[in-house]
């Protein structure tokens, strides 16, 4: 598997990757505006789109498909902690 790059883990609370999952995804509904690449060191903290979630070429790059990572439930992965 690819890795791209690092994140210094200590100057985030927190640090999630969103996307398709490359190894498991039909390469038809992967990003491929921006290809997945695994961020170098965050280990697990990777979330998958989730089934139902509208995916495709240019649809599985689209902010507007992602409203699925507010309805998280608290203290699952990828969580978003809404702002005050």
């Amino acid at each position: 598997m690819l890795a791209s790059g690092e994140v210094n883990l200590n100057e985030w609370e927190e640090v999630w990757q969103y996307g398709t999952d490359e190894a498991n995804t039909p390469l038809w509904l992967q990003d491929g505006v921006a290809p997945q690449c695994v961020v170098g060191n965050i280990g697990v903290r990777r979330v998958f789109i989730l089934a139902g979630v509208k995916q495709g070429f240019v649809d599985s790059h689209m902010i507007v498909n992602y409203d699925w990572i507010f309805t998280r439930e608290k203290g699952a992965n990828g969580y978003v902690t809404p702002r005050q």
